[in-house]
């Protein structure tokens, strides 16, 4: 997967926006006393491509990808309720891709959850 990050003029807009705004906030107190430097990217680097580049040198996601397969009722959503692949007869997708929406939590119950569902579906159990 290429998450693109900054792929846009829009997105390094905003993100050299969201950036300059922690600095703002981390320099504000309560938390200002608490911080004692900046080590990353480090306080010399000012300039919107600056930072743009210690994101892209720098920066992680710390999300799993997920939605790359949506699972809806729409023809146009690629797993169907059975996790069965549209158009693509004996082929099920059981893992995180089939989310369609990132869950604000870690991902091994659901995906163990959803492992359980899917082995009783390809027994006929379900």
């Amino acid at each position: 997967m290429t998450p693109n990050y900054y792929g846009s003029d829009h997105d390094r807009t905003v993100g050299a926006a969201l950036f300059r705004r922690m600095r703002e906030l981390f320099e504000t107190e309560p938390i200002a006393d608490r911080i004692t430097t900046e080590t990353l990217p480090g306080p010399a680097v000012r300039e919107d491509q600056q930072i743009i580049d210690a994101g892209l040198d720098h920066g992680r996601c710390g999300y799993h990808v997920v939605g790359t397969c949506a699972m809806g009722p729409a023809e146009d959503d690629v797993v169907d309720a059975e996790l069965r692949v549209r158009g693509v007869a004996g082929l099920r997708v059981v893992d995180c891709s089939v989310m369609p929406t990132m869950v604000s939590g870690n991902l091994n119950a659901p995906i163990m959850a959803m492992a359980w569902r899917a082995a009783d579906l390809v027994l006929g159990t379900a």
